[in-house]
């Protein structure tokens, strides 16, 4: 199957940027958002 140049390539855009909101979260918490960060980059811990 051949593929061309333009239809493999795409223009690409800006990283997204990431805003966070100051909050008080427990060390318990920060967990949690690590454990759920880390299985959807499939990185173990």
């Amino acid at each position: 199957m051949k593929h061309s140049r333009a239809g493999v390539r795409r223009k690409t855009f800006a990283i997204p940027r990431l805003r966070f909101e100051d909050q008080d979260l427990t060390s318990f918490s920060g967990l949690i958002v690590c454990q759920r960060l880390f299985a959807h980059l499939s990185i173990s811990a």
